[in-house]
């Protein structure tokens, strides 16, 4: 992946991690314009807040691997009751920035 184009990444992420997405995520419907991998990264995000109804799961911690052709990206996420952050996101692969 060029630097650049992980530049923009990082930036993204780092907006994200800083933001509540959980109107988004919870408003959110699927468009022809979103990528494959965008439209799974908020389907998932979308289960983890179901997950976070039940009393017993308040707040969730878990992880998603994206790949593209270049590299793979892991994903953190903190979710609760009311909350929806990307916390981390790591490059993984041969290409890693």
């Amino acid at each position: 992946m060029s630097s650049e184009l992980s530049n923009v990444y990082c930036y993204v992420f780092n907006v994200l991690g800083k933001c509540n997405l959980y109107g988004e995520v919870t408003q959110f419907r699927k468009q022809e314009q979103h990528s494959k991998n965008f439209e799974e990264l908020m389907d998932w995000l979308r289960d983890l807040i179901k997950l976070c109804e039940n009393p017993r799961h308040s707040e969730i911690t878990a992880h998603m691997l994206i790949k593209s052709d270049e590299a793979t990206v892991k994903i953190t996420a903190k979710v609760t009751n009311d909350d929806c952050r990307i916390c981390s996101w790591e490059w993984q692969g041969e290409n890693e920035s």
